[in-house]
């Protein structure tokens, strides 16, 4: 049910690549007579085979190149302007003196890749500590993919010992990474929620 979401997008990709590909080759097909004919009285029977080859295999490559990436586009677009909710509430469990920890129940609806949570807590002396959760430390990325409608979370994150007491700043966020390809990504902030907690 998760995946859904995101099987839907892929088959949006494969869609817009399809397209591309299609429109490469109605337009190849339409010039290649007049191409053929210019190289034939040019180079001669051997070299117009050779040239042609290796002009199609480019063009084809160069297309596929330029269709994989609009096909990774329309998928950023759809998942960016997609519906997203977030709510966060701070659980009666919580420990809220130093050295203690703030436990929080989430509720989460969106579209994600390679989504994770990042709780960011800071002090009235500007100490601060941030906490990833459902993030991969090896691969550098997000646990949660695909469509989540009201989907609820637990999350946690330790107050340090060292930190002074009063009114913390706190923002839970969601974050996401997208891959384009060719080790070129993007990470942005899907929603988040600020709160005020008093530690003692």
């Amino acid at each position: 049910m998760l995946m859904k979401g995101y099987v839907k997008l892929g088959k949006t990709g494969s869609i817009v690549t399809g397209i591309f590909l299609f429109i490469a080759l109605i337009t190849f097909a339409s010039q290649f007579l007049s191409i053929e004919q210019s190289f034939r009285e040019t180079f001669g029977e051997y070299w117009v085979l050779v040239v042609l080859f290796g002009f199609l295999t480019a063009s084809l490559i160069f297309i596929l190149v330029i269709g994989l990436f609009a096909s990774r586009a329309a998928e950023y677009l759809i998942q960016r302007f997609s519906k997203k909710e977030l709510s966060v509430k701070i659980l009666e469990e919580s420990e809220l003196n130093r050295g203690g920890s703030m436990l929080f129940d989430v509720t989460f609806s969106g579209m994600l890749f390679h989504g994770y949570f990042v709780i960011d807590i800071r002090s009235p002396y500007w100490e601060e500590k941030e906490t990833l959760v459902r993030y991969d430390n090896v691969k550098k990325y997000g646990n949660l993919k695909g469509k989540y409608i009201n989907r609820q979370f637990k999350l946690k994150s330790k107050i340090p010992s060292d930190f002074s007491v009063g009114e913390y700043d706190v923002s839970v966020r969601v974050e996401d990474l997208f891959f384009w390809g060719f080790k070129s990504k993007t990470t942005k902030i899907v929603i988040q929620k600020d709160l005020k907690i008093t530690v003692c």
